[in-house]
């Protein structure tokens, strides 16, 4: 398996693709930090009275627009969970198309070894993605917006469970890839199906949970919003940094769940597939 790992990182290292859409992770929240760096600046030079305390009350402090930034890595649709999606499935379909997964069976590769190494090097990709996207918002974003208002326990928590949390979702981002690679081979499908999955289904499991806790509440039952975080996939960025309890320790838990189906289901996808 090392070989066949070693070879497809060798020309994953190679890939113009795989280093464009790294730059685009690490240039995003520069561009996004400088952004709303520059309008609030703005705004706060010409808003006065009761305007400027009013937008100061909506901003927020900058500590908290910071977090918030560091905290958006944890969902599926997040800039490092997408363009890894895009770069793992053109580079991995790609092996099967040009004769590389071919060449392994040829070599007696096991299906074992074949799809271990696919799923590394597409973990590689998401992780490797993630990483640059969260020490570019992290330095950016301190450096132009700051981390004022927010206590360095607070801070210090949040980024940790940020970047937790991030692991997970990427795991399960690539997972998905991997699925629709060995099943389609094909990467339109790849592309598309996955997108459509991170972008759609986390928003209406959100929808559909919260339209039951409204229910409820207009039943006259007592329901916390920190329910909704017991729900697999449904509002990745929901959180409190500074009070890790068991709607936290749930949400991790249950983040787990749809990564363990797809990982069963992708094992046995590939254990059937036929790999030429």
């Amino acid at each position: 398996m090392l070989n066949v790992l070693s070879t497809q990182l060798y020309r994953l290292k190679k890939s113009k693709l795989f280093w464009a859409l790294f730059i685009v992770c690490a240039v995003l929240p520069f561009l996004g930090a400088l952004f709303i760096s520059g309008v609030t600046s703005i705004l706060e030079n010409n808003l006065s009275g009761e305007n400027a305390d009013l937008f100061a009350e909506l901003m927020g402090k900058g500590g908290e627009r910071t977090l918030s930034a560091i905290s958006s890595l944890t969902s599926l649709s997040s800039d490092a969970a997408l363009f890894s999606l895009i770069c793992s499935s053109i580079f991995l379909s790609g092996e099967f198309s040009g004769g590389a997964i071919r060449n392994m069976v040829l070599a007696n590769k096991s299906r074992t070894q074949i799809f271990l190494s696919f799923l590394s090097v597409a973990l590689v990709i998401g992780f490797s993605y993630l990483g640059v996207s969260y020490v570019s918002t992290l330095l950016f974003y301190g450096a132009f917006i700051g981390f004022g208002g927010v206590t360095v326990s607070a801070a210090i928590s949040s980024c940790f469970t940020s970047l937790f949390l991030g692991v997970l979702s990427i795991a399960l981002v690539q997972s998905l890839v991997c699925l629709f690679v060995f099943s389609t081979r094909k990467t339109g499908p790849t592309v598309a199906f996955p997108i459509l999955f991170i972008l759609f289904v986390p928003s209406i499991i959100t929808f559909i949970a919260e339209l039951i806790l409204q229910m409820k509440l207009f039943a006259g039952q007592t329901v916390s919003e920190a329910s909704l975080s017991w729900v697999p996939l449904c509002n990745m960025t929901l959180f409190d940094a500074n009070n890790v309890d068991g709607a936290l320790v749930g949400k991790i838990a249950l983040y787990n769940i749809p990564i363990t189906v797809l990982f069963a289901t992708l094992s046995w996808v590939a254990s059937k597939k036929d790999m030429k």
